[in-house]
């Protein structure tokens, strides 16, 4: 009885057109976010379009490596992202103590 190896799961890289589909899909993403926060009176946030430009990068040109290391490659770009942001942009604490339930009658 063979055994099977426990790697074979991983030894082949994704093609081409997957790791083109993967960046795709996080920069739809992280652009996506970065409009929404725009539009809702926020500032452009430059460093969110660089770190994604960076991952995807990345993403797509390096080959030849396990699948998973693809996943992780935009796993630490998105990661870097939240990263930044929070020590750029900081965070806004809201006071939720205020009653804000509006009372519109019956």
């Amino acid at each position: 009885m063979k055994t099977r190896d426990v790697r074979w799961f991983c030894r082949e890289s994704l093609h081409i057109e997957a790791r083109v589909g993967f960046g795709v899909g996080i920069s739809l993403f992280v652009v996506g976010m970065g409009l929404a926060l725009k539009r809702a009176g926020g500032v452009w946030r430059v460093l969110r379009m660089i770190a994604m430009a960076i991952t995807v990068v990345a993403i797509v040109f390096v080959a030849d490596v396990d699948a998973y290391l693809t996943v992780v490659i935009g796993l630490v770009g998105l990661v870097v992202i939240g990263v930044v942001e929070r020590l750029h942009y900081g965070v806004e604490v809201i006071d939720t103590s205020e009653e804000s339930v509006v009372d519109i009658g019956v």
